[in-house]
């Protein structure tokens, strides 16, 4: 064959493969799937110190390198093509919005690595389907971190969080489940706003904050339960929760704000509710319970149920449509402190409502864990238990206190100190505790720190600067110095989370601004001022949404502007006597403020103290008060009653008297009314020392008491009676016109150490006290009934058939439910063990009549062996051939039915939930229903019928499970049915891997049942309000929080209905659908399913007046003939909106669904009707990473065309697979084939299968390790190259290598001995491997901190060896940017350059390099010494090389050598004064002594080819002609030689940056001193002052050495800190003010400046200047006035007065 043919022919296969390939792209583009190449190459931007700035390249799957610490801001944000990010165990930071706006990503992991996530860190993700943080280390969750991720179904949070921050949740519409861990305190406003599937919340003991809209218009449901430590209920906090049915709030309540519990969907749907409302609670409005905007209806008519005498008896007055219901205590709770002591004995109780607070014991030694309702510490009681007994007695649970000196967990470095200044804080530790070295913490040194929850600040600290801990929003305590005394301006400024202030005693003052925040308000609950306290500056603690009552001390002077302004819940404010002013707006918005005293002593009142104070009622203005503004109530609506003495001390009428009188006839409502005065006198003798009488206004408040104080005491308060009957606190009201207080104390107690009368038994010891009754016969298994809560175990197989011909059995039905007794009645639920030990159960009969006579039901509501479980655990244990048919006629009877147990739940009391593990069923359970059927939903299940909280583990149903209409349905109400292969219904509970092989069929026939309710289809399904037919291969209905995973389906599943009507002639829209699923038929609220596939037919259909099937004469193979039947049926439309819902996995789901279902497949073929056919679900739940087999219907066409892969959801991640492609792993992207899934190419078969179902398939598993690592360094991942399990399959030997991620507990980063266990099909190999002690990194790199130089590893506290720093051309290394002794962390060091100046020496002809030099900036070069040049004599330097700031070129200038004319001798140069004779130092070298014939021209210019620079005149003053005798010594007095081009001889030679005075009378100055900061220009700045005098003047120019310097800058920090300076003016050639330029120079009063030269001013020039300083700004025009004003006020200058004076 020639070689033309051969090129045409690979030529022609080429383009076979291009169009082949071509084709195949098409098609992965056509079905949805993201590919990501083998050689797709991401380029990641990493510096040395291991933070992610960025990648270059683009991929669906990132895989983020090991050794990363940080992944940067905004790093990934926007990117549209990532789907997943693989982090490595090396993470510790992710900071904000570092993967915003990730459209596309759906799957990251979180490793335990992590301490923090930034603000907005997956902001807008939504695509985004669960995280899990369980395993991080971080205590917050900040800013919006997840806001817009509307895909996300799960989140699991650590045991560490602490705070869940402002938005942080906002708009996750399908975020459904989320924990709220103990130890949680803070809940920040819209948290959660938007959360449509959130159904379900319990909120921890911990937690003492919720936040305004924290949960509105989130999908809660059912009953709400309010925990003790919430206070305050914010407003809005649960508006628009229109499922939820009823709210339990705690005895700890006070204040329930506007549309607090507004329980309703919008204002069209407000819904009356009944509401129990604690004594506690004092504030509450209609508003309360009711939408802001709901004149747009009738207000609802609530129920409100109070205790005689509480604020809720007042409902009728709060709102005309509510009605007060009284209740009373009638229960009663004791306490038995097991050993402690405990404040209260007993608590009276509301059955039916909450416990509410609880007290908490003592006892030396011991930490209290929690109240127990039994003395075996199984029930446990919290503040939201609820009440349903007469009478409880409650046992304190300890455990041993564990005393651990409380020491900072982090590293050294992150603390940033200088001379004992702590600069800044660059940790990310929970808990700091600051050094005892720190004397001082500098500005902002902890500001925007998002990690730290707690500081310790030693006594050590006796001064802060501004701002310290300025937006530390997860910051919740703070231990201050009691060496300070002060607390400056913004300390804790937008410290959201912050519980308590406590201002320690010694503190004088308080800055602007301390306590206060932005928009959100802070939630701090308590402020405790020091009796030292002196003043309170401006907005000090304005802002503030949780402080019910402010206590004054009596030293306390003055309170700044708007200082408690927007305190929405305080309603108490108690004063001392020293105020003498109230400023402008103090408490202005304080919205519920009622009641207020002023202070005795009080002499003005400014404007608007109480603006906008909508509730105010009361108040008492003193007669000592001069000046009352007339706007201090401004918008004011309410009717105030002043009260005040009628005149004041001279006889005039008092201020308060004109007030009221002059706003009379206005807008504002004021009464006058008269008080007496009363004096208050202080027993000297019980105080211990003496106190100044008070005068005090009879019925009015005592105000701020004094403290006192005694040895060996505490002070318990002032009694009003010596008997100490009578306490009274600061905001109780004076009785009397006289009375003496008298010091109440208690002795102080050491606590010794005891003992607890009873301690609980350790879960080892729980599991060893467990006694089982052992079973080996009919006659003792019968017995159980006799104790349902007693430990069973079987030790032989059991045969039940004899029970159905047990004549004491009811109507000879057959076995009777374990629960009910042998008359049918109900006995109580199992709550034991029951074990069957491997043993089987069989004859299990049950029968029912349908002769629709009453003997003829079967009368039991929970159906099986086992009738109802809760909290009880049933394992291990095989029923054969099960047989239950059951039926009724009656409400109540068989509405769960399961050939295991009816009904599966928690126990109530105890909360633990139910376990069934290791049950496998075979048989049948069917219901049979007759004409006048049950009016209630049924459940039906293989294994159970409901199930509730329990977890169902290993079960295998190979039943029949199955309904039937026996006759035409005829039931006055609809009802549903809801079958499950292994539960009927599943509610907050979790299957998991479990196997259903039997049918499930249901086949419903009834008449005339119709609905005409719009809304949620499921949800009227649950209530009653359509009939509907629900089938799943696992579950019927899986309703909220509940789990199916690891779980398969291999049966055929159906349903059929049909309805036939007759109501005249009207025309009904009669709901009658069918819902069938591979796994689950219907998908409610929050259930999620993962990992679970259907290989089963799913066959659903409805329909209107015909029917398929005749009723009559079917018998015991009625289903098997109807599955034959539905085999030949074809699709066809369906009538009206009769639905048939059917997908491969879950049949339906409504909106309110979160899901998710992720990692699922089907391979079953799926027949509804023509719209309702999907291959994985249909509805509207999130589909993650599932696949299906493209299939044909009955009819031959291809099914599942539509594109999308559920009714609503478009954005579902479902692909489309051949037969072929399910036996590839590449075809089932995101599955885990190491953990949960078996590969098809593994096992032979034909698509893949689950670890956990293939135990009977896999046999013979072991492990060969040969070479296994098990030494590895810190930090090393585990290598699993050396393990290799090996196992039978299908007849066949398989041995692999156990893959590295295989699941484990190995945890890298955990010195010492680790036991690690590898697990396939339960058979478990366990090693020990060793992690060597951690060593700490140290990376030298060059200044890029890229490129690295050296690296090192050390031992905890071990010092680094710098190693060489490489030369740079035109730097000099000048050191090491940081320490590397004592290294206690990975660090980069860098290296540290200095930029030099490169001088370039030339000769004469400007190419000759006579000298190249590098220079420090602002140094002198050296010169070369000149070359001599034939009939030229050197004359000087190009250019000034005495103080060089750039790189430069110097070339030699000559002149020319001529003979002079002669002359008369010049006269010699007059000789200088010794004392002015320069410094030696100071002499340029003598050039070289020119011969004797060399003579100089005494005057003329150089000619062009005479000189080296032909342009430059050279003048003979510069240059004076002399002739130079070689014999001649130079005169010793005379001038030495001049260098060509400097000054004269009496002038210093100046340098950059050189530090100079001007002289001033033959004197340096020595108050000031000046730097040269050009020397060209000849400026320099003004720089730090050492004056003592009241006044500076910053001149225009100063002289140094007859040199006149312009002065253009006032330095950084010149007058800083100066307390002496009055005035300062500044000159008129000031363009630069520096950086804290005046900061601190308290007492300056006066300040002149030019605005219109100055152009820049530093950061803090002017912070820290006192109030009211006159800062005048000499300008040409206003414009610029205002500029320099606005310039100043940027640079802190804060309160100043400002004024204009004109000058161009």
């Amino acid at each position: 064959m020639d070689k033309q043919k051969i090129y045409r022919k690979v030529a022609a296969v080429g383009r076979y493969f291009a169009m082949a390939f071509a084709v195949v792209l098409l098609y992965m583009v056509s079905q949805g799937i993201s590919t990501i190449h083998a050689d797709a190459k991401v380029t990641f931007d990493i510096t040395a110190d291991g933070v992610l700035k960025g990648i270059d390249g683009t991929a669906a799957v990132i895989k983020v390198p090991d050794g990363v610490k940080e992944i940067d801001g905004y790093a990934f944000s926007g990117n549209k093509t990532i789907e997943q990010i693989i982090l490595p165990d090396s993470v510790q930071k992710l900071p904000h919005s570092c993967f915003a706006e990730c459209s596309n990503l759906a799957v990251i992991n979180m490793p335990n690595s992590i301490k923090e996530i930034g603000d907005w860190a997956f902001k807008g993700c939504s695509s985004l389907q669960m995280i899990d943080l369980s395993k991080t280390k971080i205590s917050s969750i900040g800013d919006s971190v997840f806001d817009g991720c509307g895909t996300l179904t799960e989140v699991k949070l650590p045991d560490s969080i602490k705070v869940i921050t402002k938005g942080a949740f906002s708009g996750c519409a399908k975020l459904g489940k989320i924990n709220l861990p103990e130890g949680l305190c803070y809940i920040g406003n819209g948290a959660f706003m938007g959360t449509k599937a959130l159904n379900t919340i319990e909120f921890p003991e911990s937690l003492n904050y919720i936040g305004g809209g924290a949960f509105y218009s989130s999908g809660l449901k059912g009953t709400l339960k309010i925990p003790a430590g919430i206070t305050n209920l914010q407003g809005n906090a649960f508006g628009h929760c229109g499922g939820v049915s009823e709210v339990k709030i705690p005895d700890t309540v006070e204040q329930i704000h506007g549309s607090a519990l507004d329980l309703k969907y919008d204002a069209s749907y407000a819904k009356d509710q009944t509401f129990f409302i604690p004594p506690s609670v004092y504030y509450l409005t209609r508003d309360s319970l009711t939408p802001a905007f709901v004149q747009q209806i009738e207000w609802p008519a609530h129920t409100i149920q109070g205790i005689k005498g509480s604020y809720a008896s007042n409902a009728t007055k709060i709102q005309d449509t509510w009605k007060f219901e009284e209740v009373a205590y009638d229960s009663k709770a004791v306490f038995d402190a097991s050993g402690g002591t405990v404040s209260e004995t007993s608590k009276e109780l509301v059955k039916g409502q909450s416990f509410g607070l609880l007290p908490t014991p003592k006892l030396a030694g011991w930490t209290f864990k929690g109240w127990y309702s039994d003395d075996k510490f199984k029930r446990k009681v919290v503040s939201t238990t609820i009440v349903n007994k007469d009478s409880y007695k409650l046992y304190a649970k300890w455990e041993r206190e564990e005393k651990t000196k409380l020491v900072y967990q982090g590293e050294d470095s992150d603390f940033v100190i200088e001379d004992g200044v702590l600069e800044k804080y660059q940790g990310n530790e929970p808990v700091v505790i600051i050094p005892d070295t720190v004397k001082e913490i500098g500005y902002g040194a902890f500001a925007e720190n998002k990690t730290v929850l707690k500081v310790i600040m030693p006594d050590s600290v006796e001064k802060m600067d501004k701002a310290v801990f300025n937006e530390c929003e997860n910051l919740m305590e703070i231990r201050f110095s009691h060496s300070l005394k002060e607390i400056p301006a913004h300390t804790c400024s937008g410290c959201l989370a912050l519980e308590k202030v406590i201002i320690p005693e010694g503190v004088t003052n308080i800055g602007d601004g301390a306590f206060t925040s932005g928009d959100t308000p802070m939630s701090y609950s308590e402020i405790k001022f020091p009796k030292t306290l002196k003043s309170i500056e401006g907005e000090a603690f304005s802002n503030n949404d949780s402080v019910t009552e402010i206590s004054l001390p009596d030293g306390l002077e003055s309170i700044g502007k708007y200082a408690f302004e927007k305190n929405t819940s305080l309603v108490k404010v108690s004063f001392g006597d020293g105020i003498t002013e109230l400023p402008n707006g103090v408490f202005s918005f304080d919205t519920i403020l009622k009641n207020i005293s002023l202070p005795y002593g009080l002499k003005s009142i400014g404007r608007f103290v109480f603006d906008t104070d909508k509730n105010i009622e009361e108040l008492y203005i003193p007669e000592t008060v001069e000046n009352i503004q007339s706007s201090m109530l401004r918008n004011v609506k309410s009717t105030v009653t002043i009260y005040s003495s009628r005149h004041d001390a001279s006889g005039d009428n008092s201020a308060a008297y004109d007030y009221v009188e002059s706003v009379k006839g206005g807008d504002l409502k004021c009464k006058f009314s008269e008080v007496q005065m009363g004096t208050v006198s202080f027993d000297s003798a019980t105080a211990g020392t003496s106190y100044a009488d008070k005068t005090k206004a009879i019925g009015h408040e005592y105000g701020s008491l004094p403290v006192p104080e005694k040895d060996g005491y505490d002070f318990v308060g002032w009694s009003e009676t010596a008997d100490g009957n009578n306490i009274i606190t600061a905001f109780d009201r004076l009785k009397t016109p006289t009375v003496t207080l008298y010091a109440i104390w208690s002795k102080q107690v050491t606590e010794q150490e005891g003992t607890p009368t009873r301690i609980p038994l350790s879960e080892e010891e729980q599991e060893k006290d467990i006694v089982y009754t052992e079973i080996n016969s009919v006659a003792d298994f019968i017995r159980i009934r006799e104790n349902l809560s007693g430990n069973y175990k079987l030790t032989s197989d059991i045969d039940l058939s004899q029970i159905a011909q047990d004549d004491k059995n009811v109507g000879k039905l057959g076995w009777i439910p374990f629960g009910y007794g042998t008359d049918g009645k109900w006995q109580g639920s199992f709550s034991g063990i029951f074990d069957g030990n491997g043993h089987s159960i069989s004859g299990l009969t049950m029968k029912g009549n349908t002769d629709d006579s009453k003997n003829g039901e079967t009368p039991y509501t929970s159906t099986g062996l086992f009738g109802r479980v809760e909290g009880g655990t049933l394992k291990n244990v095989n029923i054969n051939d099960a047989d239950i048919t059951v039926s009724n006629a009656a409400t109540g009877c068989c509405i769960h039915t399961g050939i295991l147990a009816g009904f599966v739940d928690s126990d109530e009391e105890t909360g633990a939930n139910a376990s069934v593990e290791n049950v496998s069923v075979s048989g049948k359970v069917i219901f049979s229903s007759p004409k006048q059927t049950v009016e209630e939903n049924l459940v039906i299940g293989g294994i159970i019928g409901y199930t509730g909280k329990a977890d169902i583990t290993n079960c295998t149903n190979n039943a029949l499970v199955g309904y039937e209409s026996k006759d035409m349905e005829r039931p006055a109400n609809p009802t549903s049915r809801f079958l499950g292969g292994i539960t009927g219904y599943l509610q907050r509970g979790n299957i998991t891997s479990c196997v259903n092989k039997g049918n499930v069929v249901s086949y419903r026939y009834y008449y005339g049942i119709y609905s005409d309710k719009s809304g949620d289809l499921i949800d009227n399904i649950l209530s009653g309000l359509d009939c509907y037919n629900v089938s799943g291969g696992i579950c019927g209905v899986a309703a909220q929080d509940g789990l199916i995973q690891k779980c398969y389906n291999s049966a055929r599943i159906a349903a059929y209905a049909t309805n036939t009507y007759q109501l005249e002639s009207l025309i009904v829209n009669s709901h009658s659908d069918s819902m069938v699923g591979g796994i689950c038929g219907a998908l409610y609220l929050s259930t999620q399913v993962k990992n679970c596939y259907n290989t089963g037919n799913i066959y659903s259909h409805s329909d209107r007046e015909t029917t398929i099937i005749s009723p009559d004469n079917k018998g015991d193979d009625f289903f098997s003939s109807f599955m034959k039947i539905l085999d030949e049926m074809t699709p066809t439309p369906p009538n009206q909106n009769v639905r048939a819902y059917a997908a491969g996995i879950v049949g339906y789901s409504t909106g309110s669904s979160s899901g998710p279902v992720a990692y699922c497949f089907n391979t079953g073929k799926i027949q509804g009707d023509d719209t309702h056919t999907f291959p994985i679900l249909c509805g509207s739940v999130p589909v993650f990473y599932s696949v299906y087999e493209q299939q044909k219907d009955l009819e031959g066409n291809n099914l599942y065309t539509k594109g999308a892969e559920s009714c609503d959801d478009k954005n579902s991640t479902t692909t489309a697979r051949t037969t072929d492609e399910l036996k590839s792993e590449d075809a089932f992207r995101g599955f885990d084939f190491t953990n949960v899934w078996v590969s098809a190419e593994e096992t032979g078969l034909s698509y893949p299968q689950l670890y956990d179902n293939m135990e009977n398939a896999i046999t013979d598993v072991k492990y060969q390790a040969d070479g296994l690592k098990t030494e590895y360094k810190y930090g090393e991942k585990l290598d699993l190259s050396g393990l290799k399990v090996s196992y039978k399959l299908n007849g066949k030997t398989i041995t692999k290598t156990v893959p590295d991620d295989k699941e484990c507990d190995y945890d890298r980063f955990k010195e010492g001995t680790q036991k690690i266990t590898i697990n396939y099909c339960n058979v478990p190999y366990t090693f020990n491997v060793k992690v060597a002690e951690r060593l700490y990194k140290v990376i030298f790199t060059d200044s890029d901190g890229k490129t690295v130089i050296a690296e090192q590893e050390l031992k905890k506290g071990q010092d680094a060896t710098a190693p060489e720093a490489p030369a740079k051309e035109g730097h000099e290394f000048t050191g090491w940017d940081r320490s590397f002794t004592n290294v206690t962390r990975d660090i980069v060091v860098k290296a540290v350059y200095t930029k030099l100046y490169k001088v370039t020496f030339k000769s004469k002809d400007g190419q000759t390099e006579l000298k190249v030099q590098y220079v420090r900036s602002g140094e002198a070069a050296v010169a070369p010494e000149a070359p001599e040049i034939e009939g030229y004599t050197f004359s000087r330097w190009s250019d000034d090389f005495t103080s060089v700031y750039r790189d430069m070129v110097v070339t030699a200038y000559y002149d020319l050598i001529a003979t002079p004319k002669p002359t008369k001798t010049p006269a010699p140069t007059k000789t200088q004064k010794p004392t002015s004779t320069p410094k030696p130092t100071a002499t340029v070298k003598s050039t070289k002594t020119p011969k004797s014939t060399a003579t100089v021209k005494p005057t003329g210019t150089a000619s062009p080819n005479e000189s080296s620079n032909p342009d430059e005149t050279v003048k003979p003053t510069e240059t004076p002609a002399q002739t130079v005798a070689p014999t001649k010594k130079p005169n010793a007095t005379a001038s030495p030689t001049k260098t060509p081009g400097s000054s004269d001889s009496t002038k210093t030679t100046l340098k950059k940056n050189q530090t100079v005075k001007p002289v001033k009378n033959n004197k340096k100055s020595d108050a000031a001193s000046y730097k040269v900061t050009d020397v060209k220009k000849k400026t320099v700045t003004y720089s730090k002052t050492k004056t003592t005098s009241k006044k500076a003047v910053v001149p225009d120019t100063i002289t140094v050495n007859g040199t006149k310097l312009k002065v253009t800058a006032g330095g950084a920090s010149a007058f800083a800190g100066n307390k002496k300076i009055k005035t300062v003016t500044l000159g008129k050639n000031i363009t630069k003010i520096g950086t804290k330029a005046f900061y601190k120079a308290k007492n300056l009063s006066q300040i002149t400046v030019n605005g219109n030269t100055i152009k820049s001013i530093g950061k803090n020039a002017f912070s820290g200047v006192k109030k009211n300083c006159k800062i005048t700004v000499r300008a040409k025009d206003k414009k610029q006035y205002k500029k320099i004003v606005k310039l100043i006020k940027k640079a802190g200058a804060k309160k100043v007065k400002f004024a204009y004076k004109k000058k161009k």
